[in-house]
């Protein structure tokens, strides 16, 4: 007989929705949380820049880039393995065959469509405990707060789609299971589980969490039932090391086992606790465990540098996680702005939540998500996404609290409370609303290559590379090239980057151009030597085979380089000049301590107004410059500088040099003011891309768009 959940609920005066309006309720709700997404098209409309060829630039993240050049590869035929990395590519080829709709606009508008099916598992969480009204409320404030926002608008084509959909479907079948007590309930939750592990390649940790939460939960309420652990070991078939046709085929048969097992045998709880137990330490003594943590330890235990071996001993080169904005750790505060929109309202949550875990212990089930969400405090903001959903239901369910059960407002009561409760989740929403239309106006465009213009240089460069042809550049701009050149190689990319990220900083920093061309060559041909010995890290396989002095060697014009057998491009974009600081990080470091030299990068500041040649003196942010007595005056202190030009659209409009013995330079391009450090100040990086000086022997111009240059490195 089924049993019920919500025999202390009866005092809410809700009751669970039939098929029809529960229909009526999600529907509305997705349709809603589409809408409020496709707002942002309508809003960029207005920007003509934003297209090219009819179409929107499809890619508002460098993810994108990565599942649409994935996507463009299996339409044109090629095959990838059937696992995680490659899903999201597999599902947009899917969209695209089925629906005819071309893979830029599949990309571009799919995320409004993926993210908004969130609302289904909460809603019918909501309805478990005879509160759908509230589902119906908490997914539309929850599909359109601040995190799951940022992390699924139009364009940003990730994981993060469906990353909080699989396990929150999987946690309502394990609150049926738990109390209707029906094994298929379980089947269903292993399905959702297993479809997450499929999706993304770092839900281990995760769905490890919901399954060891679930069995925290048969010890303290149900051990002594034999149904609960059966439904423990059809869970533990996501977690296998297995392809998804035999996780799906091990499902089937052990749902069937398990549904015929009544019928002929009876098993003590006991002997399932001695299988699982046996299991446990199975695992940890023969399999690799490290998989199901080792993704979650990299970002709370983020380490500053990477360790090679190499002719030269151990070398100790930045590690690159502690610098990407998304892993770094968050303040309680901004966690509060990100999943409840202010900190008032995340604690009106937080009181929710502990009270829905009091009344309903089935609620426990949910904690995993929770504590993901906490854990970006040193894990870093994307993780704040996955608690979005349930503190939305909490902060409504704590809304009804206070007004219904707290508050007190005399012989109407309940239509006051009620009316009050409405009007304050509806201030919520509106507050969400507004948020969302403010980040579109102010936050969202295109990533880096943002008009239509580096769309079309693009394009033709496109159209120009041969298959093996390679692309130099940072890792920023790794995956956004590989969609838009439909050309997979660059050294690092946005998934790669690691240890050569010490070479490309080298090569983009270094004031000779002689080692630039020449270490150019050099690592691309050495990269493919190393890919094909099963080194794919260009750094561990030159260490292994020449000592570090061998850079030296490559700033002579007579070194003997390997014969070039690709054609090499690189690609200079404005936007690195706000990195500039970060990507000589990678290189100005003693390699032997890890630690960084002096920086030659010392402050950038944005002019507050439009330079024009009647100014004397310049203001910035963070300092002013004066153009006549050649000083620089901060809260830091005033310095005279050496050099001072000013460059609009590559032509220089103002440039003095002053009598000081040592000094550093001022640039000032695009409305940026740069002060360098001679070194910095003579790179590559700074001489091509803002003064247009390059070696006409080295390199040719392939093309020029107000954010970015393409060089051609002569043979």
């Amino acid at each position: 007989m089924t049993k019920t959940i919500d025999k202390s609920n009866s005092t809410l005066g809700y009751k669970q929705k039939n098929i029809k309006q529960l229909f009526f309720y999600i529907l509305s709700t997705y349709i809603l949380s589409i809408a409020v997404r496709l707002f942002l098209y309508y809003q960029a409309s207005d920007n003509s820049n934003y297209f090219y060829n009819g179409n929107i630039i499809p890619l508002w993240t460098a993810d994108a880039g990565l599942y649409g050049y994935y996507a463009n590869q299996i339409l044109s035929g090629i095959s990838y393995p059937f696992v995680a990395e490659y899903m999201p590519g597999y599902l947009l080829s899917w969209i695209v065959n089925t629906t005819g709709v071309s893979l830029d606009r599949v990309l571009f508008f799919a995320p409004a469509f993926l993210s908004s099916l969130v609302v289904i598992p909460i809603i019918l969480i909501a309805n478990r405990y005879k509160m759908a009204t509230f589902g119906l409320f908490s997914a539309f404030i929850g599909s359109v707060m601040s995190s799951y926002y940022y992390r699924t608008h139009l364009g940003y084509y990730d994981t993060d789609v469906l990353n909080v959909f699989f396990p929150l479907l999987a946690i309502y079948f394990l609150i049926k299971v738990v109390e209707d007590k029906h094994i298929l309930d379980a089947t269903y939750a292993s399905l959702s589980l297993i479809l997450f592990a499929l999706w993304y390649h770092s839900s281990s940790a995760i769905i490890l969490g919901i399954i060891a939460i679930y069995f925290l939960y048969i010890i303290l309420f149900d051990r002594k039932d034999t149904y609960a652990y059966q439904a423990l070991f059809l869970l533990a078939i996501a977690l296998l090391s297995i392809a998804i046709l035999f996780k799906l085929i091990l499902l089937l048969i052990l749902t069937a086992l398990f549904l015929r097992l009544p019928e002929t045998i009876k098993i003590n709880y006991k002997y399932y606790l001695g299988v699982i137990f046996v299991g446990v330490v199975a695992v940890s003594l023969l399999a690799d465990t490290a998989k199901y943590y080792e993704r979650v330890d990299n970002y709370i235990n983020k380490s500053s540098s990477i360790k090679i071996e190499s002719k030269d001993g151990t070398l100790k080169l930045n590690s690159t996680l502690s610098s990407v904005k998304e892993a770094k750790g968050i303040s309680w505060s901004e966690l509060a702005q990100r999943v409840s929109g202010t900190i008032p309202f995340f604690i009106l949550a937080l009181l929710g939540y502990i009270a829905l875990l009091i009344r309903y212990k089935s609620m426990l089930l949910t904690l995993p998500l929770v504590i993901v969400t906490f854990l970006s405090m040193v894990a870093g903001l994307r993780f704040t996404l996955y608690g979005v959903m349930i503190f939305s239901f909490a902060m409504v369910f704590g809304v009804h609290l206070i007004f219904n059960h707290i508050l007190k407002w005399g012989d109407f009561s309940t239509k006051i409370s009620t009316t009050v409760s409405n009007i304050f989740i509806s201030l919520v929403m509106i507050f969400a609303l507004n948020n969302i239309y403010n980040y579109n106006k102010q936050s969202l465009a295109p990533t880096l290559f943002n008009t239509k213009d580096d769309i079309k240089k693009l394009d033709e460069l496109k159209s120009t590379l041969k298959k093996n042809d390679f692309i130099m550049t940072w890792w920023d701009y790794g995956w956004l090239l590989w969609y838009y050149t439909n050309n997979k190689n660059t050294l690092i990319d946005n998934g790669k980057h690691q240890q050569d990220n010490f070479i490309v900083s080298k090569i983009l920093l270094s004031d000779s151009q002689t080692f630039t061309k020449n270490a150019s060559q050099f690592f691309v041909e050495k990269y493919y030597e190393g890919m094909a010995k099963g080194s794919s890290r260009v750094m561990d396989y030159f260490t292994q085979n020449y000592p570090m002095s061998y850079l030296n060697e490559l700033k002579k014009e007579d070194i003997e380089l390997p014969k070039p057998t690709r054609d090499i491009y690189i690609i200079l974009h404005k936007y690195m000049l706000n990195s500039l600081g970060t990507i000589e990080s990678f290189s100005n470091l003693n390699i032997k301590s890890g630690k960084n030299y002096s920086s030659d990068f010392i402050n950038m500041g944005y002019l507050t107004k439009k330079y024009d040649a009647s100014q004397k003196i310049l203001n910035t942010n963070n300092f002013s410059i004066n153009l006549q007595k050649g000083e620089i005056a901060s809260k830091a202190g005033d310095m005279k500088v050496k050099k001072i030009s000013i460059i609009e659209e590559y032509k220089i409009k103002f440039e003095k040099s002053y009598i000081v013995s040592t000094g550093s330079n001022i640039i000032i391009h695009d409305g940026k003011a740069l002060l360098l450090k001679p070194k910095m100040y003579n790179s590559f990086l700074i001489q091509a891309l803002v003064f247009n000086n390059y070696n006409r022997d080295y390199f040719e111009k392939v093309s020029q768009s107000d954010n970015f240059l393409i060089l051609k490195i002569k043979r």
